[in-house]
């Protein structure tokens, strides 16, 4: 049994790989590297995943990167996607993975940055006693934390709301920041930042500066991050399930009155 799953989209993202493993391998981390592409061998991809025993998984790519956001989707485990420099200096890749639609968590961090995936997969495979939400006095943070607390309650996850200045070690924390005035939390702990901040392009070029120390969901994605600290919990994987079902019942239900009323328009 091995602890960690590597998957990484192309040879060509060795420059990468080879400092993730060998700060895996200093820390005394059992893994399994393979190279597999979301878009070219997919069915590969899924025999991979079926066969894995490992705990986390993380997965690099560049260009439209999907690869981590597809294992997300085929994958009840914590999933760390890596974005790699292809074009506009990995812009392209880090929206890609970090942008994840609510339900489906991937924990994402800066372009290149095997340093922070290395420590990603180290956070995550440690035992935890609760979940850290941190106050915010923000109106938005206030309406995205209450998501996040939501999906606490129901799954039965222990979270309790602190200030900054009082985070410990032994939990797992989800931080809200306004992009624009504030830095990211980063450390050696699990600290989940949630960017914050107005819906326009530019923004994306500050997302992409900020991410260079921390780990990250999408902006104002309080979901994914609860879900991704349930994940690392573990133990709730028929919970999981039923909420992915749901999740799909409502995309096939959306489908079925959509296509019902396009038919009644032509």
């Amino acid at each position: 049994m091995v602890e960690a799953l590597l998957v990484f989209g192309s040879k060509s993202d060795s420059n990468v790989y080879d400092f993730l493993v060998k700060e895996l391998k200093n820390s005394g981390i059992s893994f399994d590297l393979k190279v597999c592409s979301a878009h070219r061998t997919p069915e590969e991809l899924k025999e991979i995943l079926v066969e894995t025993d490992a705990k986390v998984i993380a997965a690099g790519a560049g260009l439209s990167a999907a690869l981590p956001g597809v294992i997300a989707s085929h994958s009840l485990k914590p999933v760390i996607g890596i974005p790699i420099d292809g074009n506009y200096q990995g812009l392209d890749a880090l929206l890609s993975i970090h942008q994840m639609p609510p339900g489906i968590p991937v924990l994402g961090v800066g372009v290149n940055n095997a340093t922070q995936a290395a420590n990603a997969v180290k956070a995550s495979l440690r035992k935890y006693k609760e979940v850290a939400i941190v106050e915010n006095e923000s109106k938005e943070a206030q309406e995205k934390s209450f998501k996040a607390e939501q999906l606490l309650s129901g799954f039965k996850t222990p979270y309790k709301k602190v200030p900054k200045e009082e985070l410990r070690e032994g939990c797992i924390a989800i931080n809200f920041f306004n992009l624009k005035t504030e830095e990211p939390t980063s450390g050696d702990s699990l600290i989940i930042n949630i960017p914050l901040c107005e819906n326009n392009a530019e923004n994306a070029l500050e997302l992409l500066s900020k991410t260079k120390e921390g780990f990250f969901v999408g902006i104002g994605r309080a979901e994914n991050a609860a879900l991704f600290a349930i994940q690392v919990f573990g133990g709730k994987q028929e919970q999981l399930k039923e909420y992915r079902l749901k999740q799909k019942q409502k995309v096939l239900e959306d489908n079925e009155s959509e296509s019902k009323r396009i038919k009644e328009l032509v």
